[in-house]
């Protein structure tokens, strides 16, 4: 039995000798006769070329979401192009201090393109994923996918604002009011886990009445809290001047000079 297998292992080595079925060695060999396999399956087993084959390389999971404000110019997209910038406001009928809380969000938020006007402010927010050799999620999708807000001034409050983790993480303040929200990308084309990553940040298919900004490096979440109150007080004061009014020409019209 032993001179039998010798032989066939003799016999394979030369059926196995060129370079294209350089697959097995004689170890891969013995180890197929001890397993029972013929020498038929041994031959079609050692004559696969793998040469052609990707190295393995393990799937990561999607990693975090990372809120970041990317400018366009380092992206390539020049279609849509930069938002309307802080020196292209018409800041002409704003009080001093109303501009001074314009420059502390055009400066602090770490967002896109943050426009503020009589009635709203507006910005674009991006969250950048983390994605590494995953067959399921589709080439033309953006890692960095981008909605478009715009919050009524009006009504507008501020929530917490501060570090994530007490004095740890990246600093963030919250914004409650009338929020509109245009997603730049349908999200329902991203892969459940991915949503499931970039929907805390954006919550672009509901109605939450808050928001998060997240805020550069040198700045802080009390400077940017304070910039908001100033817009919302100033736009009060308006809405309060504009009702009274009409209420004060009333009143002028009901006392008349008999004499006139």
């Amino acid at each position: 039995m032993r001179t039998r297998r010798i032989s066939l292992l003799a016999c394979l080595g030369l059926v196995l000798a060129p370079a294209s079925y350089a697959a097995c060695d004689p170890d891969d060999v013995q180890f197929y006769l001890d397993k029972g396999f013929t020498q038929e399956q041994i031959t079609k087993i050692c004559s696969i070329d793998d040469s052609d084959v990707p190295e393995y390389t393990p799937f990561e999971p999607p990693k975090v979401v990372i809120e970041r404000a990317t400018p366009r110019s380092q992206r390539g997209d020049t279609a849509r192009g930069e938002r309307t910038a802080h020196t292209n406001m018409d800041l002409s009928a704003f009080t001093d201090t109303e501009r001074n809380a314009v420059e502390t969000l055009v400066a602090g938020a770490d967002v896109l393109g943050l426009m503020v006007d009589q009635d709203s402010i507006q910005y674009t927010k991006q969250a950048c994923l983390e994605v590494h050799n995953d067959p399921d999620f589709p080439q033309d999708l953006s890692l960095c996918p981008e909605v478009d807000y715009r919050i009524l001034r009006e009504g507008l409050g501020v929530g917490r604002y501060g570090r994530e983790y007490g004095i740890f993480g990246k600093a963030t303040i919250t914004i409650e009011g009338r929020i509109q929200r245009f997603p730049q990308q349908n999200f329902g084309d991203y892969p459940k886990k991915y949503q499931q990553k970039l929907k805390p940040h954006f919550n672009w298919n509901t109605r939450s009445k808050s928001t998060r900004i997240p805020i550069k490096s040198g700045h802080t979440a009390t400077q940017l809290a304070a910039a908001l109150k100033t817009l919302t007080r100033a736009q009060e004061a308006r809405a309060t001047a504009t009702k009274e009014a009409p209420r004060k020409q009333e009143k002028k019209d009901r006392w008349w000079n008999p004499f006139d």
